[in-house]
């Protein structure tokens, strides 16, 4: 028995009939039969140009967020998924007494644990010479989409003045910050109490 084999079309192909669709001059049926394929293939063709004839025009200015915010929360997971991370055992001692010595409030102490638990060992350039941290480069718009550990979400705002009181204790400084890009903080732990 041989194998039927599928027809094969290029993109110019499809974007000639699905426009040719468009126009109208022609029907659906009488499209399909002159170019001997499908109906319901030239009605798919015409909607995806449709669809996207409006991306055709975006500006570098006109951005969609979401999808951007997405790949880029999916590039980092991977980026974290490969990462040296502090195990628990390193860090959870100074989280508490960080907790206990500044008397941090519940939502303060509970983004410290967050820092803890997704900062990274991270080569950074400082003073022209590389040097290993440990670094938290999680987007604050993120964060506080996805809520705190306690399940709670919080405003970015809200968020961001709770990172600048955890500075203030000098548990964490600010490495780098430019517009349109997540602050990145390096997690001040001393080679010792990293290697416990």
């Amino acid at each position: 028995m041989s194998e039927v084999k599928r027809k094969m079309y290029t993109s110019i192909y499809k974007a000639m009939v699905g426009l040719e669709a468009i126009t109208g001059a022609k029907t659906i049926e009488d499209l399909a039969h002159e170019h001997g394929v499908n109906p319901t293939q030239v009605r798919r063709w015409k909607m995806a140009i449709e669809n996207r004839a409006s991306m055709l025009f975006n500006s570098k200015r006109e951005r969609q967020p979401d999808v951007e915010r997405t790949s880029k929360r999916m590039a980092r997971q991977s980026r974290l998924a490969k990462g040296v991370h502090l195990q628990r055992h390193q860090w959870e001692s100074l989280f508490i007494a960080a907790v206990v010595q500044h008397q941090l409030p519940g939502q303060v102490s509970g983004l410290l644990y967050v820092i803890y638990q997704e900062c990274v060992q991270s080569v950074q350039i400082i003073e022209g010479a590389p040097k290993l941290l440990w670094v938290f480069d999680r987007p604050i718009r993120d964060l506080a989409a996805d809520g705190m550990p306690d399940g709670k979400q919080r405003a970015a705002k809200h968020l961001s003045a709770c990172l600048g009181r955890l500075e203030s204790y000098e548990l964490i400084r600010r490495l780098e910050s430019r517009k349109g890009r997540p602050v990145v903080f390096e997690v001040l732990i001393s080679p010792s109490e990293a290697d416990l």
